[in-house]
């Protein structure tokens, strides 16, 4: 009986010590909730022009004819006299790609009123090969880009597509503008931190945002996942990142 009694006591005795404790836990909480570490949050910009380095241009040769072989040999013929204008104005040999030769079947339909129905026919074959220049002569390869004309003249049926320009050095360049705002992010907390009476403490995280290389005189918007220009020669590319320090 004895025995019994002597443990509900130290249960109870348990118990109330259990509650104190919590509540005095509790309490430390809510008087130190607002004791943590103080951050401020900030982002950085960068901003650069460049010129690109590197230009791709296609040309597209293409024939129509009555059958896949006559549209080959023409294919060929005006593959030569293609080749040979761009060898002749400094084009060279490991700067030119020459693609396969495709061809598909052209039909025309139109409604029978004999047969009263409507009937497909054979309209020949369309042929064509595309050429790609890469080259980092943008200059030249842009003044050819105006002068496909000649092309024309010597009976060449060829499409120019626009050139598409391109930078070798951007991984370069992105670690760079990567440096400039970040640095920039930390010139903001500073100069925000003194207005406030406070020091910038250590780096706490950091997040970068999307690059955006857009055309310099170009109306292009801004896009979540990051714009590529590869229209323009002249480009701009911007990056935000976003910092979070420490402040005492």
């Amino acid at each position: 009986m004895n025995s019994r009694l002597n443990n509900r006591v130290l249960v109870a005795v348990i118990m109330a010590i259990a509650m104190i404790l919590s509540v005095i836990a509790v309490g430390y909480s809510v008087r130190h909730r607002n004791d943590g570490p103080k951050t401020i949050s900030v982002k950085g910009n960068a901003s650069k022009d460049f010129i690109s380095d590197l230009v791709v241009w296609e040309l597209i040769i293409n024939h129509h004819s009555q059958t896949p072989l006559e549209g080959f040999n023409s294919i060929g013929r005006q593959r030569e006299v293609v080749r040979s204008f761009l060898l002749d104005n400094d084009i060279s040999h490991d700067e030119i790609e020459v693609g396969n030769v495709s061809y598909e079947l052209l039909e025309e339909s139109y409604y029978d009123n004999n047969q009263q129905r409507f009937v497909r026919i054979n309209n020949g074959y369309k042929v064509k090969q595309t050429i790609t220049i890469t080259s980092r002569n943008v200059d030249n390869v842009e003044q050819l880009a105006r002068e496909v004309g000649d092309l024309i003249e010597q009976n060449v049926t060829v499409r120019s597509v626009a050139p598409r320009y391109y930078y070798t050095k951007l991984a370069d360049l992105k670690l760079e503008m990567l440096g400039e705002a970040s640095e920039d992010a930390y010139a903001r907390a500073k100069q925000i931190a003194e207005k406030s009476g406070a020091k910038v403490g250590s780096l706490k995280q950091s997040s970068m945002g999307v690059f955006q290389i857009l055309g310099k005189y170009s109306e292009e918007d801004y896009s979540w996942g990051g714009t590529l220009n590869t229209s323009s020669k002249e480009k701009t590319m911007t990056i935000t990142v976003s910092s979070q320090y420490l402040i005492d």
